[in-house]
C-alpha cells in the first residue's frame, strides 16, 4: 500500500519515515508517518516507540521522540495529540504546554 507514487520514503540518522507526495505542495505543513526503526525502546515497545501512554520507560520515549523529531527537522518538544483514530480534529495556532486530548 505504500506506493512510491503516493508516499516518499525518507531516512536520516537511522530514522525512517514516509511523507505523502501530494502534501509536498504545502511548504508550511510538516508531516511524517514514522517507522519503528532507529529507536531505543526494548521488549514489547521495541524500536522507535513514541507513545507515553503504553507503559514504555519515559526516558526511552523521550530519547525516541528527540531522535524522530530531529530526523524530520522539527523542534522538540512538539505539541502532539492523544491520537484516538476518531473524527475529532483540532487546529493549533500557537504553542501550548498541555497535550491536546482525544483528537487526530
Amino acid at each position: 500500500l505504500l506506493s512510491s507514487k503516493r508516499m516518499l520514503k525518507k531516512n536520516r540518522n537511522g530514522i525512517t519515515w514516509f511523507e505523502f507526495e501530494k502534501l509536498q505542495n504545502y511548504p508550511n505543513l510538516r508531516h511524517a508517518v514514522i517507522s519503528r526503526a532507529g529507536g531505543v525502546s526494548k521488549g514489547p515497545y521495541l524500536g522507535l516507540n513514541l507513545s507515553d501512554t503504553v507503559g514504555d520507560d519515559a526516558e526511552n520515549v523521550h530519547q525516541n521522540r528527540s531522535r524522530a523529531f530531529s530526523a524530520i527537522n522539527l523542534p522538540y518538544p512538539v505539541i502532539h495529540a492523544h491520537q484516538v483514530h476518531g473524527a475529532q480534529v483540532c487546529a493549533v495556532y500557537k504553542p501550548a504546554q498541555e497535550k491536546i486530548a482525544n483528537t487526530d
